[in-house]
C-alpha cells in the first residue's frame, strides 16, 4: 500500500466520531446500517445528540469515509455499507489496546 494511502487512512481514523462509526459498522454482521441507526449509536454513546449526529454523518463523516473507500454511502437511501479493510481494522485494534 502506498504511504499516501496509509496517511489518508490515519487522517480519517484520527477523528473519534469516524472511528466510532467504523467500529459500529465493522461489528454489524453484514456491515450495513442506515445513517439513522448510526446516529442513534453515536447518541447512545453520549457522543452528540441524535439530530446533530445525523447532520454530522450526512455532511461530514460519511462523505469522508466514502472518499477513502472505507464505506459506501447511498445518500438517497441513507444506507451505509462497510468495506472490509484490513489496515483499518488493524489500526482500530491497535488503538483499542492503548
Amino acid at each position: 500500500m502506498r504511504s499516501q494511502a496509509v496517511d489518508g487512512i490515519l487522517q480519517v481514523l484520527a477523528d473519534r466520531y469516524r472511528r466510532s462509526v467504523v467500529r459500529y459498522l465493522a461489528d454489524e454482521s453484514d456491515g450495513v446500517a442506515s445513517a439513522g441507526e448510526i446516529a442513534g449509536h453515536l447518541a447512545s454513546q453520549g457522543e452528540m445528540p441524535h439530530e446533530d449526529a445525523l447532520i454530522n454523518l450526512e455532511h461530514v463523516i460519511l462523505p469522508t469515509l466514502s472518499e477513502r473507500g472505507i464505506v459506501e454511502y447511498d445518500a438517497d437511501t441513507e444506507e451505509v455499507r462497510y468495506q472490509s479493510h484490513t489496515l483499518v481494522e488493524e489500526l482500530l485494534d491497535t488503538l483499542d489496546r492503548e
